[in-house]
């Protein structure tokens, strides 16, 4: 039995504000665990301070939220003495950190899966001194995230996402890039480049066989100025770990340790999460994580 246990609550995510449902998760944590504390804090500051102090003790953190929330949490426990078991209970709009994992995507049917199960230890990606689980991104991808309407995103959920997307496509601006992949150079001109750590982008499977979230690796995926349409069909699911090997306007190669500047700068994209950028480096915390999955 765990010994002590966080639920990590995010009462802005999807239905995660719910008070049935926490107190529904509640009664099946609580079955595992000696002790049970349920955290929600106002800001994401109050969060990481709390995930970070070592004095605040917890063998299983469950996270209920969205991608937003297992962003947080990752950053948070990252760099604790202890670094605690993770199990997502996915209440967001995509979730796709959940469906990499390939866990159930509703938060109670997540809970119960869970029970009992070892974890796994998964890479997290490091972006300057933040860290991410899913994905990196600039150019289209961080566009389209900006771009969402918050409205229409409490409303219609992950409809959103693709709205954004085909508006943001019209008006993608090329931008060109320097960069260094384990010691390889790079440099041309792009829409949007994607280091992927997990299989899922908006609620769709990546065109990739390759990537792995325990490799120490990163796939990246670099749509020249002609491939705006490309974002637009992985959305779609058109694109297959075949098909996008013979997509025009499209470079894919892997690494751990990345270095790349844009002209103009770009802002980055993190799990979702926006933030300002100019010179980037990018290196793998090699099977950092200990996660809970459905993977056999």
């Amino acid at each position: 039995m765990v010994r002590k246990s966080v639920l990590l609550h995010n009462r802005h995510a999807g239905n995660a504000g719910e008070d049935s449902l926490v107190n529904d998760l509640r009664e099946v944590i609580e079955e595992e665990v000696e002790i049970l504390q349920v955290y929600s804090a106002e800001t994401a500051e109050e969060t990481l301070t709390f995930l970070r102090n070592d004095q605040n003790e917890m063998d299983k953190l469950w996270i209920l939220g969205g991608d937003g929330t297992v962003h947080l949490a990752v950053e948070g426990i990252r760099s604790r003495q202890h670094i605690p078991e993770v199990a997502i209970l996915p209440a967001g709009t995509c979730n796709d950190t959940a469906r990499s994992l390939q866990l159930p995507l509703k938060p109670l049917e997540a809970c119960k899966a869970s029970l009992r199960k070892e974890p796994i230890l998964l890479d997290a990606g490091l972006c300057g001194d933040e860290a991410f689980i899913n994905f990196a991104g600039l150019g289209l991808i961080a566009d389209t995230s900006e771009n969402i309407d918050p409205d229409l995103k409490e409303k219609t959920g992950r409809v959103s996402y693709f709205i954004s997307a085909w508006q943001t496509m019209r008006e993608a601006e090329p931008f060109t890039y320097s960069m260094e992949v384990d010691g390889e150079h790079y440099r041309g001109e792009a829409v949007m480049i994607l280091a992927a750590n997990g299989g899922f982008l908006g609620t769709s499977e990546l065109p990739s066989e390759t990537i792995s979230m325990t490799d120490g690796k990163l796939d990246l995926f670099i749509i020249k100025v002609g491939g705006r349409s490309v974002f637009g069909e992985w959305l779609q699911q058109k694109l297959t770990s075949s098909s996008i090997e013979d997509a025009k306007n499209v470079s894919w190669l892997q690494g751990s340790e990345i270095m790349l500047k844009t002209d103009p700068p770009k802002k980055l994209d993190l799990d979702g999460e926006l933030r300002k950028a100019g010179e980037v480096e990018i290196t793998v915390l090699k099977q950092r994580i200990p996660f809970i999955t459905g993977w056999s």
